[in-house]
């Protein structure tokens, strides 16, 4: 969706299955238990730097002055 937009956002690739996964564990457990304690989940992501992002600017800023210097 993200790559829809203008300027393109930047955003996360995550694992979706592994979250809904993780979502549904955690669920069932507050139903089981009736736990109130919060739960933290550290997940590995992509982060994916488009537009709206200050660096993606400086870094295209970058690649086409190396370019030209080719």
């Amino acid at each position: 969706m993200a790559e829809y937009s203008k300027p393109l956002l930047t955003t996360i690739d995550i694992n979706k299955r592994e979250l809904g996964e993780w979502g549904v564990k955690i669920l069932l457990d507050k139903i089981k238990t009736k736990r109130k304690t919060q739960v933290r989940v550290t997940m590995q992501f992509q982060m994916i730097v488009r537009e709206s992002c200050g660096t993606y600017v400086k870094r295209r800023i970058l690649q086409k002055g190396e370019e030209s210097k080719k």
